[in-house]
Parts: C-alpha cells; sequence; structure tokens
C-alpha cells in the first residue's frame, strides 16, 4: 500500500480525524526534516508523538506544561 493510498484511507476511515494547529517554524522545519530522514509520513509520527505525550503524562501528572500555565493567566 503507498503512501498516498494509505492517507485516503486514513481520510475516508471513521478511526481517523484530522488534528491541526500552530508551531513555531524552526520546529516544523526539524519535524518535516525528521520525517524525511527516517521514512515516515508526518501523519504517523505525529501520531506516535502523541502517543509518547498521552503516556508521558500519564506517568507524571496531567496538569498542563507550564507554558500553558502562562498563557492563560
Amino acid at each position: 500500500m503507498s503512501y498516498l493510498d494509505l492517507m485516503v484511507d486514513r481520510r475516508r476511515s471513521e478511526d481517523y480525524r484530522q488534528l491541526s494547529g500552530h508551531i513555531p517554524t524552526a520546529m516544523y522545519k526539524k519535524f518535516k526534516a525528521l520525517c524525511a530522514e527516517r521514512d515516515v509520513n508526518q501523519s504517523e509520527a505525529l501520531e506516535q508523538a502523541l502517543t509518547l505525550w498521552f503516556e508521558h503524562g500519564e506517568e507524571t501528572s496531567d496538569s498542563p506544561p507550564a507554558s500553558s500555565k502562562q498563557n492563560n493567566q
């Protein structure tokens, strides 16, 4: 199955939803470069990153990071 087939399947699947956000340009460039270097599409990399983030949150606490707290004050 090609990358394009995988993306079309995910777009049509009830088990997947699209997620978007804004990140700093330097982080965006690094993310794209690492995805290409590791031959992983960006959706898969984002899914892996979120999985690790969720697991880490369960090990520590459910409180938001310090930068989020500052933005809400």
